[in-house]
């Protein structure tokens, strides 16, 4: 009895299953380590298809970072990795050459769930032309918009973003913080969304990281601890 016990004990202390619990509910994760923007998760494919190289750099959230400039774009597919009837997408930014707290000369385009021309529907957070953070959750023509102001964001800080969407409510997080709501109806859901995902910034260079997908809406609860988990400290 004492040495099955010891077993135990041993196996607690040292394996890795036992050190971590792994979250089932997440669907994908990127962290972009090793020069790699291919998912760590990914209960479907992991491979990040990038219209032309990407650059990596150090001082990332955790580790490092992928860094986008106009004209970059990272995309994967939705397949297995997004679940459009429940879900959590959370991201992490830094504006690297722009000011977030002022108006730019067009719309900065972060995260899509969506085609590349957003023809149908779509899960979409972006900068506006006003120093305004937006999300658009629906369907062309039916899109609920969640919105909150950005002049208490600067550059050169990491910014985790968050977007809640099941039948009934959408959500919108910035730093663990509920910011905006909307409700929405199974008939409002987006649908027709195409067959990618995508990271980008359409104006001006920002870094990424930590891209997770989960197959349900985290708490508010969860989202406050995630982000103090998580958050870099401020220098």
């Amino acid at each position: 009895m004492k040495i099955t016990s010891f077993i135990i004990s041993a196996l607690t202390a040292f394996s890795p299953v036992f050190a971590a619990e792994v979250d089932n509910t997440i669907l994908f994760k990127a962290e972009f380590e090793k020069n790699s923007a291919n998912a760590v998760i990914a209960k479907g494919n992991p491979a990040a298809a990038v219209s032309k190289p990407a650059e990596f750099v150090k001082e990332g959230v955790s580790g490092d970072a992928v860094r986008l400039k106009p004209g970059i774009r990272l995309t994967f597919e939705q397949k297995n990795n997004v679940n459009l009837n429940a879900g959590t997408a959370i991201f992490w930014v830094r504006p690297v050459d722009w000011n977030p707290a002022k108006p730019t000369g067009g719309c900065n385009w972060f995260f899509g769930i969506c085609g590349i021309g957003a023809e149908g529907g779509r899960i979409q957070v972006f900068k506006h032309t006003t120093p305004t953070l937006m999300a658009f959750v629906g369907n062309k023509g039916a899109m609920k918009s969640l919105t909150q102001g950005m002049g208490y964001w600067k550059q050169n800080q990491w910014y985790m973003i968050a977007v809640t969407w099941n039948e009934g409510r959408t959500v919108l997080y910035v730093n663990g913080k509920l910011v905006a709501r909307s409700n929405i109806t199974k008939a409002e859901m987006p649908k027709n969304t195409g067959e990618v995902f995508s990271l980008q910034s359409t104006f001006g260079t920002t870094d990424f990281d930590n891209v997770v997908i989960y197959n349900r809406v985290l708490s508010m609860d969860e989202m406050k601890k995630l982000y103090e988990k998580t958050a870099p400290v401020k220098k």
